[in-house]
C-alpha cells in the first residue's frame, strides 16, 4: 500500500510543470479576446423602457381601472371584483406604501437609462451565443 502511495506521489511532481503551464496558457488565451466585446457593447444601442405598474396602480382613478386593466390583464384575475381593486386604491396603507416605494426606486425617475450597459451586454451575449447556435 505504500508503494502506491509513493508511485502517485512521484507521477503528481513530475505532472505539476505541466499543469501550471496548461493553466497559464488557457488564461492568457482566454483573455485575448474581452476588448473586441466591450467595443461591441459600446456600438450597440438599446432602448429599454421600464413600465412600473405600481406606479400606474396607484396613479390610477376608479374610472382609468378598465384602462389598466386592459394593459395589464394578467394581474387582475377574474375571481376579484373590481370593488377590490378601487379599494385597495383608496387604502391608506396602500398608499403609504407606494411613496417608501417610491422612495427606494428613484433610479427610475433620472433621464439616463441606468439599464443600458446591462442591456447592451445581455444583447451581445444573445446574439452571439443564442442565435449563432440557432442558426448551424
Amino acid at each position: 500500500m505504500q508503494l502506491n502511495i509513493e508511485m502517485y506521489r512521484k507521477l503528481l511532481y513530475n505532472y505539476i510543470p505541466v499543469f501550471a503551464i496548461f493553466i497559464i496558457s488557457v488564461l492568457f488565451l482566454g483573455c485575448n479576446e474581452s476588448p473586441k466585446v466591450s467595443e461591441d457593447v459600446k456600438k450597440i444601442n438599446v432602448e429599454l423602457k421600464v413600465d412600473r405598474f405600481d406606479s400606474e396602480f396607484a396613479a390610477a382613478t376608479p374610472e382609468g381601472l378598465p384602462a389598466l386593466k386592459g394593459k395589464y390583464p394578467y394581474l387582475f384575475p377574474a375571481q376579484y371584483a373590481d370593488s377590490v381593486w378601487v379599494a385597495k386604491m383608496k387604502d391608506t396603507i396602500q398608499i403609504e406604501l407606494f411613496s417608501e416605494v417610491e422612495k427606494s426606486f428613484q433610479i427610475f425617475r433620472r433621464k439616463k437609462n441606468p439599464w443600458s450597459f446591462c442591456s447592451n451586454i445581455l444583447n451581445i451575449i444573445f446574439h452571439s451565443l443564442i442565435l449563432q447556435r440557432w442558426l448551424r
